[in-house]
């Protein structure tokens, strides 16, 4: 084994702890379930998954599903939320790209960063700037 083979593993912690940072700053004060090392877990999760084969892959997905499921409860005040249990999904998924396109996943990952930072700005426009006369217009 080379450290080069490594690379993909790498790539898929990395894009992991990225989305986590941000997921985990973004509910600071708010007790976490799942932050910057479990993203990057799932993230590596994904990468180990796609390095044996395309079914352990979707085994894998099956359990992050029943993970999420036990993590988001809407009775609970603290509900990490739907964006939270989509992101870590992604997150497995993007690491399972790794193994065979890691500069692609690590672009999605930072899309997907910067889509979730935007959270502010979005509902912003959305609510306050845009109109529905405006929204019609656009589509």
């Amino acid at each position: 084994m080379e450290f080069s083979d490594l690379s993909p593993f790498a790539a898929a912690m990395a894009l992991g702890l990225l989305i986590g940072s941000e997921r985990e700053r973004s509910h600071r004060g708010h007790e976490q379930r799942a932050g910057a090392r479990t993203f990057a877990l799932v993230g590596l999760c994904g990468a180990l998954s796609a390095s044996f084969a395309m079914t352990v892959v979707a085994a894998g997905t099956v359990a992050v599903v029943v993970l999420l499921v036990v993590l988001v409860r809407p009775e609970d005040s603290d509900d990490p939320g739907a964006t939270t249990a989509l992101a870590m999904l992604s997150t497995f998924l993007l690491g399972a790209l790794a193994w065979e396109q890691e500069h692609l996943a690590l672009a999605l990952a930072i899309l997907v960063t910067a889509l979730l930072m935007a959270k502010q700005r979005i509902h912003r426009v959305v609510r306050e700037v845009l109109s529905a006369d405006e929204l019609a217009d656009a589509l």
